[in-house]
């Protein structure tokens, strides 16, 4: 009986200690056993089965776990029936990119998806002195050609001082400063009402080591939470270029500068967001 393994199981017929030699016959279940093994060698495979219906050969060709390395490890393909390593991203917040150039097809990169990076409602109060004060700092990293970001802070001003009071905002990206108004631009005169004011600056990102900067300042005439007027020459528009280089994280700065030292000068932003817009 030749055997039926691996298609199906055999029904192999065991020999009874009553049984003569001939019945059943003793060298036909011998070649019925030989099959059956042979059968199961070949299934099972040799060492290195190059045979790919072999258990070896399967086997070998499971992803050995020893091809990670540390904690997010990736396994992709790098070729057809190829798996390789993708190490772990060194930067937080990276994300998993299609890249046809990249040896593996796919790589870490910086999200490049629109959206709110950063947002702070923490309050800050500048008064008292007469240098200049950052109003918030935050480190930018990551950025690419092409893409523009926006940042918009907000606050109050106060001059109670019994006299005009200069304010001076000025806009720093990395080393440079990139909007800086000029002493005696914005003073306004005493009053017990604060006025608020809001500061829109967008960065649009050329390449690497070029930028190109636009921002919007408007200082309402009171405090009040209806829709008040602009302040007289309390709106500025400035544009103007810039050449950090991004290979490295540069610190985004707004800050203020006030022509008098008093109690009752104070700059105060109420909160900041950045957004990636495209």
């Amino acid at each position: 009986m030749a055997t039926n393994f691996p298609t199906s199981l055999d029904s192999l017929t065991n020999p009874l200690s009553t049984d003569t030699l001939n019945s059943p016959d003793h060298a036909g279940q011998h070649a019925d056993a030989n099959d059956a093994i042979e059968a199961l060698e070949a299934k099972v495979g040799v060492n290195n089965s190059a045979v790919t219906t072999s258990l070896d050969y399967k086997v070998t060709q499971k992803i050995d776990k020893t091809i990670v390395d540390a904690k997010g490890d990736l396994i992709v393909a790098s070729a057809a029936d190829t798996v390789d390593r993708l190490a772990v991203g060194a930067t937080n917040g990276h994300i998993l990119m299609v890249d046809s150039t990249a040896s593996l097809g796919v790589k870490w990169a910086a999200n490049n998806f629109s959206g709110r990076i950063v947002y702070s409602s923490s309050a800050t109060t500048i008064s008292n002195t007469t240098t200049e004060s950052n109003l918030f700092s935050y480190s930018l990293s990551g950025v690419a050609a092409n893409e523009l970001y926006r940042v918009t802070a907000f606050g109050s001003l106060l001059n109670n001082t019994g006299g005009n009071v200069n304010f001076q905002f000025r806009g720093k990206l990395g080393a440079t400063t990139v909007f800086s108004m000029a002493t005696g631009q914005f003073t306004y005169a005493t009053g017990t009402n604060s006025r608020k004011w809001r500061y829109v600056w967008e960065i649009f990102i050329d390449s690497t080591t070029a930028q190109e900067n636009s921002a919007f300042l408007a200082v309402s005439q009171s405090n009040t939470p209806s829709m008040p007027r602009i302040e007289t020459n309390g709106t500025y528009v400035g544009y103007a270029a810039s050449t950090e280089n991004f290979a490295t994280a540069k610190n985004l700065i707004i800050s203020i500068e006030m022509g008098t030292a008093s109690t009752s000068a104070t700059t105060t932003i109420e909160g900041y967001y950045i957004e990636r817009v495209s």
